[in-house]
């Protein structure tokens, strides 16, 4: 650069073509060598495997795209914030009473939080590689880096802390740092919290919680109908369970009336005293509910200005289980885990606070079906208000679906009311329950839109700065941001149409043009299969198969395990695996027969003989994998 700058001052005293020409190629010189280099910064940021939020963030901190916000200035204070997240969940309508442990008396069918060992304390805290501090200002590199010198003290505070049934008071304090819902948020309530606890805190929350959830499981205490933070399920295993419902009532001629209930700000509502009393019905210890009761009781949070230099007074939290931990969102499924009982006529679906009621019914019976669909709806409401919990009925939604034959004549006629806290619900064509656009036909063109549309979307701002990104870069970019739009919850729109399926390759190809920064014209399918890449409709039968492989070896959930069957006359749950064929379930309508359930099970009997056999996870993936590559190559 010193020899371009040098060439360029002699080239403007003299003006000669001479030294105009040592200049040009100077300059071209150092474009070329800074254009090397930052490609070969990129391919060294982007080259290897990451995920979408290291990837945004990677992005975010280059400078590539634009920071979350607009970068102005708040125009509330920090202390107006954290008044204003203390006290929007309101009073708890349930009083504060002494809370009762239970007896003392030592039994066999209780849990009881045993102490826990520096190995497993070693495998947490290594776990964990956030970068976020909070009050105590460690960082988990910090303590990972003297672990081997803390380990043996560290242990004795996780075991102490267990046996004196006492939460230390500096890790209940939580920093909360805000997060734009909008692009230009004018109101505290455009922004949301998210709480940083410290540390070594959630290392001790996770050993906690492992002992929970295996006592849970070893008691069948889940409610099997609650599908969030759990193993071996998740929104598609949800999805998948709903829609196989929906399309199996389509192949006995009914329609489905399904509600999607609101909760205000439901993690932050739950009673303390009764969440301990839900906890001992479900046999926890005298012991373990004195550890809960200090590990809820007395928090207390601080806003932090997004400047960073200064933070809001602490304010103490008295309700609610704590934003950002690891044991609040068991604490919650167990909360609310008593819902089941209380319908009567409905079939549900919860997926942490997002409740989905529905009921099946015959067409000319819509009357006697939304009846006692009300009936349910009000025995939800008053399990509500009696848990301190708030139906927002502004933002219930329902829905009626079926055939587009059935939902016409339906539509036409006089369709029954549904009634929430008395605010009537208007039936809707679509709703957005878990990520996908549902419509009342279960016509995936919404939904689809939605997908190309966030595609197109992502692949605009990384050809933004296409030129400085060596292929590797644009290859690990699009496989973090774009790969993952295309596999969300893939098996449960499994029946989407050829058309629609066609939209979706098409994006695909999109995606592959900007890696390899081809022609338009250029023939895409050689190109994807040297990235080693499935294309859209192989990659729904990869994921649709996976799901079925794991279901089918762990059991979870059971509400999916239990629609398939061996064809074998006598099967024991210990031979599923054995690899002998599914049954296929009869089916009368198309609707039916491109469900899950069906089209998995055709695929699963499909496949080779010693694909099926493989017992662990991530070998039938790999094998899977490696399958349908040979298979469409051949």
């Amino acid at each position: 650069m010193r020899s371009r700058d040098l060439a360029r001052r002699r080239w403007k005293k003299c003006r000669c073509t001479s030294c105009y020409d040592d200049f040009r190629k100077l300059r071209n010189e150092v474009q070329v060598q800074v254009r090397n280099a930052k490609k070969n910064f990129y391919s060294d940021c982007f080259g290897k495997s990451m995920d979408q939020k290291e990837t945004w963030s990677k992005l975010r901190s280059l400078g590539l795209i634009k920071p979350r916000g607009d970068g102005r200035s708040l125009m509330f204070t920090a202390d107006e914030f954290n008044n204003y997240f203390v006290t929007a969940s309101g009073s708890s309508r349930v009083g504060h009473e002494r809370i009762y442990l239970g007896e003392l008396e030592y039994g066999d069918e209780k849990l009881y939080l045993r102490d826990v060992t520096p190995r497993e304390v070693s495998v947490v805290l290594k776990r964990n590689n956030s970068l976020s501090t909070g009050v105590d200002g460690l960082f988990s590199k910090l303590i990972n880096l003297a672990l081997p010198c803390i380990l043996p003290v560290l242990t004795h505070i996780f075991n102490y802390s267990l046996l004196y049934g006492t939460f230390p008071d500096i890790w209940k304090a939580a920093l909360v740092v805000l997060l734009p819902k909008i692009k230009s948020p004018t109101s505290v309530q455009h922004f949301r919290p998210i709480s940083i606890l410290c540390f070594v805190s959630k290392a001790l929350e996770r050993l906690v919680a492992k002992q929970i959830t295996d006592f849970l499981e070893l008691n069948n205490l889940f409610d099997p109908f609650q599908s969030a933070y759990r193993k071996g399920h998740s929104t598609q295993t949800a999805l998948v369970t709903v829609l196989d419902d929906i399309r199996w009532a389509v192949d006995k001629r009914m329609v489905t009336v399904s509600v999607f209930f609101d909760f205000f700000k439901a993690f932050d509502c739950v009673s303390h005293r009764l969440l301990i009393e839900k906890l001992r019905k479900l046999n926890f210890s005298c012991s373990a509910l004195r550890w809960l009761c200090s590990y809820l009781d007395n928090r207390c949070q601080a806003v932090r200005d997004p400047s960073g230099q200064r933070s809001s007074s602490f304010i103490n939290v008295d309700i609610g289980v704590p934003q950002g931990s690891v044991l609040g969102p068991l604490l919650f499924l167990l909360f609310v885990s008593d819902l089941g009982p209380v319908l009567r006529h409905v079939k549900f679906n919860f997926y942490a606070d997002d409740l989905m009621i529905y009921i099946h019914c015959d067409p000319f019976h819509l009357v006697e079906a939304i009846r006692d669909l009300n009936e349910d709806i009000d025995n939800i409401w008053r399990w509500a208000v009696a848990n301190g919990l708030r139906l927002n009925p502004s933002k219930t939604k329902a829905i009626i679906l079926g055939t587009s034959r059935f939902i016409n004549a339906i539509h036409g006629g006089n369709v029954p009311k549904i009634v929430v806290g008395g605010e009537v619900i208007p039936y809707l064509d679509s709703v957005v329950y878990l990520g996908l656009t549902i419509t009342n036909n279960l016509y995936w063109e919404k939904h689809v839109n939605v997908m190309v549309g966030r595609i197109h979307a992502t692949l605009y701002r990384l050809k933004l700065f296409k030129e400085v990104l060596p292929q590797c870069a644009r290859k690990s970019l699009v496989a973090a941001l774009i790969l993952p739009l295309f596999d969300y919850c893939c098996s449960a729109i499994c029946d989407v149409t050829g058309e629609q399926n066609v939209r979706l390759q098409r994006a695909m190809n999109a995606s592959v043009r900007f890696i390899f920064q081809c022609r338009l014209d250029a023939h895409i399918t050689p190109l994807i299969r040297s990235l080693k890449w499935l294309k859209v409709d192989e990659r729904r039968k990869y994921f649709m198969g996976s799901l079925l492989h794991s279901v089918i070896l762990t059991g979870k959930p059971c509400t999916l395990f239990k629609e398939f069957a061996m064809r074998e006359e006598v099967c024991l749950r210990s031979t599923r695996t054995s690899g002998g064929n599914l049954v296929v379930p009869i089916c009368r309508t198309e609707t039916f027969k491109r469900s899950f359930r069906c089209l998995a099970a055709e695929f699963w009997n499909a496949l080779p003989l010693e694909i099926r056999t493989i017992k662990t996870v991530q070998g039938f993936k790999n094998g899977l994998y490696e399958y349908l590559l040979t298979t469409v190559s051949g």
